[in-house]
């Protein structure tokens, strides 16, 4: 059994800060379970490019909004409850929506 809390993660290697957002990596790839699990904090007015070549990911947002676009443009608004999908290993374009204080949880 693996029971790790967000506060356990942020003392280790497992928590990336990239100042437009924050990762708490709480099942990796050693853990040996075949898929990996993060919570991620996305900083409102942000934007990020974003690839991940040696892993496919599903992203649920819990809180807040922003959207995600594509390299051909097509960009899609993420709410609370939405989920986007990188399924071929799609470089894309992350936004923290726009607000005048807070964060974006996506």
């Amino acid at each position: 059994m693996i029971v790790r809390s967000l506060h356990d993660v942020e003392a280790t290697d497992h928590f990336v800060d990239r100042g437009n957002g924050a990762g708490h990596r709480l099942l990796t790839d050693k853990d040996g379970m075949g898929f990996s699990i993060c919570h991620t904090v996305v900083r409102a007015n942000t934007v990020s490019l974003l690839q991940y070549r040696n892993h496919l990911e599903a992203c649920y947002c819990v809180a807040g909004e922003g959207e995600v676009e594509d390299m051909d443009g097509n960009v899609f608004p993420i709410r609370k409850g939405d989920i986007y999908v990188l399924d071929k290993h799609d470089k894309h374009l992350l936004r923290g929506a726009v607000q005048t204080s807070g964060a974006s949880s996506l």
